[in-house]
């Protein structure tokens, strides 16, 4: 039998096995952190795709000041708005979920590792630094949040925009006021599973997460200091 305090060094396949399967992780983790950093580049671009488009819109009211046809490419653009945000909202909800998870396991390893006594500072650290792709994840997440309320608001924006075009010709201010209603009643913006995403309710959640981020630090504060 061994002696007591000494091992066998394990078999050769069993190390072969565990090298494998720290391989196919590393493989793994990469193919899903390409599909999900993929899937947020795919959809800031479109987000900031139609925020140009709305500052086409602007400038081609501005330039050609026709009211009335500035209402059917607003249906047109209204349309566009509507036809991304329901294609996206899937996608665009399971990476807002999935970033809210690791930011709340983040923080939940990390509140609990601190409070033991017991690890020394470089396992800390390395522990610590493992949890930074979850971070990111919530980054990524954070930002594309950003950028759909960003859109929103300056759609909120157009009516006064308009409202303040200088006026050329008979009529004129009749068909601004008019698209300017018109406008204000479409309430467009990006909307994600019929809410429409402002900035109100991004700056609530920011809020909310700078609440709970200063609760843990100060019952850390306090055992620690």
């Amino acid at each position: 039998g061994n002696r007591e305090g000494w091992y066998a060094p394990a078999p050769d396949g069993s190390r072969w096995l565990r090298i494998f399967q720290a391989f196919a992780s590393c493989i793994l983790f990469a193919i899903s952190s390409a599909v999900v950093m993929n899937g947020a580049y795919i959809q800031f671009n479109l987000l900031l795709g139609l925020g140009k488009t709305l500052d086409c819109w602007c400038a081609d009211i501005t330039e050609t000041q026709d009211f009335i046809s500035g209402i059917q490419s607003w249906n047109s653009l209204q349309a566009l708005l509507k036809c991304v945000g329901r294609e996206i909202t899937p996608c665009f909800t399971a990476l807002f979920l999935l970033g809210y998870v690791g930011f709340f396991a983040a923080l939940a390893g990390s509140f609990a590792l601190l409070l033991d006594d017991g690890l020394e500072v470089w396992m800390v650290l390395l522990y610590e630094s493992s949890l930074l792709p979850l971070l990111y994840l919530f980054y990524l997440s954070t930002c594309l949040c950003a950028k759909g309320a960003s859109l929103s608001e300056r759609c909120r924006q157009i009516p006064a925009f308009v409202n303040q075009l200088n006026m050329f010709g008979e009529g004129a201010d009749t068909d601004r006021q008019y698209l300017v209603r018109y406008i204000s009643d479409s309430a467009a913006g990006f909307i994600v599973n019929g809410v429409t995403l402002s900035q109100a309710a991004f700056l609530k959640q920011m809020h909310f997460l700078a609440a709970v981020f200063s609760g843990i630090s100060g019952v850390l504060l306090r055992r620690y200091f």
